[in-house]
């Protein structure tokens, strides 16, 4: 549908304007229709998917996924700080690579302003005062985070951001999208037996916390 109405587009010109609009709309909506398409085939792949679980050093995923964003985050003029090095940990390399990716993506597009500034650091399990509203579930656990100074989301959305194809704004805001990155976050996280859960102030940033149980390396 998209190439046709791309051709239609092309052949019309010279066409009065709210034809050519309407072809343009109609092409904005393939392209959506056709991103749904590819997020629910890999979303239902994600979910039956086996974990190829590796001793992984985070700090190269980290690396591999500022790659992934590299000219998003050119076009925003970020910086990245990590407190410290990432730890070593028993996981999917290629999963929580995604998850990464995923969350620096998210940031980038969120952001307030032109630039952008993203913290990606972890708190370790014995830190439990620098532990913020952590579910009790994760107690123990090595907490893993990604944060940003963006538009922030309100509390009333936290849980939604999970949700499959569920935007707080609208389709063509914020660079556009359907709604799955965070979901897909969300999915690999609960697959590696962790949780995923955000700190978030409209106006002042989102904080997104994961956990991936597994058998810590040295650092």
């Amino acid at each position: 549908i998209h190439r046709y109405a791309h051709q239609l587009l092309e052949s019309t010109q010279h066409s009065d304007t709210d034809n050519r609009q309407r072809l343009q709309g109609l092409m904005r909506l393939t392209v959506r229709m056709d991103n749904l398409l590819d997020s629910l085939l890999h979303f239902a792949h994600v979910g039956r998917l086996e974990l190829n679980i590796e001793t992984v050093d985070l700090n190269l995923l980290l690396e591999e996924a500022l790659e992934t964003v590299g000219a998003r985050r050119a076009a925003s003029d970020c910086s990245i700080s990590i407190p410290r090095p990432l730890p070593t940990l028993r996981c999917d390399p290629l999963r929580v690579r995604q998850i990464y990716s995923n969350l620096l993506a998210n940031a980038l597009k969120y952001r307030r302003g032109p630039q952008a500034h993203i913290e990606v650091g972890y708190i370790a399990a014995n830190e439990m005062a620098e532990r913020p509203h952590a579910p009790a579930q994760s107690a123990g656990q090595l907490l893993l985070y990604v944060k940003d100074q963006g538009i922030g989301i309100a509390a009333r959305h936290h849980t939604q951001v999970f949700h499959l194809f569920k935007r707080m704004h609208g389709h063509d805001e914020y660079g556009g999208g359907v709604g799955a990155g965070l979901t897909i976050v969300s999915k690999v996280v609960q697959r590696h037996g962790g949780l995923v859960w955000l700190d978030s102030t409209p106006g002042l940033g989102s904080t997104f916390y994961f956990t991936l149980p597994g058998l810590p390396g040295s650092h």
